[in-house]
Order: structure tokens, then C-alpha cells, then sequence
């Protein structure tokens, strides 16, 4: 996500969660964006989402296997 071609919004979202992961490595919780900034974090990403019930998210992991989510709502 340092690609300076990626949206500066995107690299924000992205840095957020990994800044949570960091500061509460134990549950950092999770950070909800809008549809259509979660779907171009997606691209850039390229991460796959996974679909629950009510919300879509990626999930990122540290290397003790800790996680954030980076979500949004299904509509």
C-alpha cells in the first residue's frame, strides 16, 4: 500500500488498521468504510473479501497471527 499510485484515501484506510494491529496487537478491533472505499481497497489490495451475514471485510494478519478487519456493510 505504499504505492504512491494508490489512492492517498486508501493508503489511510489501509494504514489505520495495520496502526491498530500495532497499538492492540491482542483484538485491534475492526474499521468500517463505506462501500465504495472498501471495494477499491479490495482492488488494491487484492486481497479476497469474505461475505458474512451483514458485512464483507478483509482481514489482515501480523506475524503472531493477530488480526484487524477492514469492513463494510452488505447492501
Amino acid at each position: 500500500m505504499s504505492n504512491e499510485q494508490i489512492p492517498a484515501f486508501i493508503r489511510l484506510v489501509a494504514r489505520k488498521a495495520i496502526t491498530d494491529l500495532r497499538t492492540a496487537p491482542v483484538d485491534a478491533g475492526t474499521t468500517h468504510v463505506e462501500p465504495w472505499v472498501f471495494w477499491k481497497l479490495v482492488k488494491f489490495a487484492q486481497a479476497e473479501p469474505i461475505k458474512s451475514g451483514k458485512y464483507t471485510f478483509i482481514r489482515i494478519y501480523d506475524e503472531e497471527h493477530n488480526s484487524v478487519d477492514i469492513q463494510t456493510l452488505n447492501s
